[in-house]
């Protein structure tokens, strides 16, 4: 009787331990939204809590200085000084002092002054800046700056010769700290990314994810030594630039803004798809899975959106993104919401796919215009809604990158996916602020 008590006792052992095996590990950390609203734009945080906390500028601030390690930034440029050609000449009535604190200057300044301050502490200071990132019209010299003191090692990432003699930039946007927290979004290192453009990115404190960040860090650093991919002799990319999570195998993770036990799924993306190495979700993808899974309700918010390719020398049809937005509205009944951006460079040519959306029953789409700052001068390429990402009633996408054929075929981005019930509705509440704000139109 013994033994035979024990044999299914033992079974029981061995299906628990199995099953115990078998659990994916959930492991803990953090996010916060974050945004920049340009100066004088009547737009308050559109939930419970403190303005500052969700302010891009302030959590750059708070992570930089708190880097004890390392600082690994991959950027499409660096303008964060207001000594560069983007500074603006003081009215005869202000001092250059009084005009940087009207535009905004003397943030990004406070930014670059703490990654010296960084530096100087021992933290190691790596930055990828897309090539070429000096322009006679625009120079980007803040890099190479902390490059001639020593500040910081510095790579140019030449995607025309990466991608063998085709167009493309680096557009990511993704500064790690100590491999243990991030940003990811569409805030260039700019200071008038920080109070002249509207943005939105995320802040994440979390290791595992952080790790992943870093393995995409690595592939930027590495191509961008003599820009060429780091392929193995069968074209393949070495194990070491991995994805540890993806699509189909997320980090499951208990954020602590969510509900106790509440376990949620969060990956990272990247574009093209031949600069995603194993694992690696690539960024369209993504979007059809998010589009491919809504019941209820999708919102994309983008500076720019062309069915096309917008860079190219001769340009093509591009609807990927295009049909699967009306295969939601007309198959599933989604309702489909497209805010897009007018200012000074929009190119008038998008307006006649935006009618066509605007066409599809389910579909609805605004343009967002901001004002010019009141009682200040003019600042180049700024009051842009240029925030980028998508919200279904399920997931959340923050991304780097505009929707046109070119940020997915030939320029790097990255993007951020979760399914966490909160950071879901922050998004939304952000999106649904924007929309019904007078700074969005309808189309006419």
């Amino acid at each position: 009787r013994t033994r035979k008590m024990i044999r299914p006792i033992f079974g029981i052992f061995v299906l628990f331990v199995s099953l115990s095996l078998a659990r994916p590990e959930v492991l803990d950390g953090s996010f916060t939204i974050v945004e920049s609203i340009p100066l004088g734009i009547d737009l308050a945080w559109p939930s419970s809590g403190d303005e500052m906390e969700h302010n891009t500028a302030a959590q750059w601030a708070r992570l930089i200085d708190g880097a004890t390690e390392s600082l690994d930034i991959v950027c499409f440029y660096m303008t964060l000084n207001a000594s560069d050609a983007n500074w603006v000449p003081p009215p005869p009535n202000k001092s250059a002092a009084e005009q940087a604190v009207l535009n905004g200057h003397v943030v990004g300044m406070d930014i670059y002054h703490k990654i010296i301050t960084a530096a100087e502490r021992g933290v190691h200071v790596r930055i990828v800046e897309s090539y070429p990132s000096t322009t006679d019209h625009d120079p980007s010299l803040d890099a190479q700056r902390l490059a001639d003191r020593g500040l910081a090692d510095v790579r140019l990432f030449n995607m025309t010769k990466v991608s063998d003699g085709g167009s493309g930039i680096v557009h990511t946007k993704l500064f790690i700290v100590d491999r243990k927290a991030f940003y990811v979004g569409s805030a260039n290192a700019d200071w008038r990314s920080l109070t002249q453009v509207k943005e939105l990115g995320i802040v994440v404190e979390s290791e595992a994810l952080a790790q992943d960040a870093m393995q995409e860090f690595e592939l930027y650093w590495d191509t961008a030594e003599d820009s060429k991919l780091p392929l193995n002799a069968n074209h393949e990319y070495p194990p070491k630039y991995d994805a540890l999570y993806d699509a189909r195998e997320p980090l499951h993770i208990e954020w602590s803004s969510s509900n106790p036990g509440q376990r949620s799924d969060v990956y990272l993306t990247s574009a093209p798809d031949w600069f995603c190495p194993k694992g690696r979700t690539y960024d369209l993808d993504a979007i059809h899975d998010l589009m491919g899974h809504a019941k209820k309700s999708i919102s994309v918010s983008v500076m720019d959106y062309f069915p096309t390719s917008l860079y190219t020398k001769n340009y093509f049809f591009w609807p990927q993104i295009d049909d699967a937005m009306r295969q939601a509205a007309f198959n599933s009944s989604v309702q489909v919401r497209l805010l897009a951006s007018k200012w000074n460079h929009t190119d008038d040519a998008m307006y006649q796919w935006l009618y066509s959306l605007d066409a599809v029953d389910n579909i609805e789409v605004r343009v967002m215009e901001l004002p010019d700052q009141a009682n200040a001068q003019p600042v180049a390429y700024t009051r842009v809604n240029h925030c980028k990402y998508l919200v279904t009633d399920a997931q959340a996408l923050i991304t780097t990158s505009n929707w046109s054929a070119d940020y997915f075929l030939t320029t790097a981005g990255a993007s951020l996916v979760s399914n966490d019930d909160n950071m879901v509705q922050q998004v939304q509440a952000v999106f649904d602020r924007d929309w019904d704000s007078p700074y969005a139109k309808k189309l006419v």
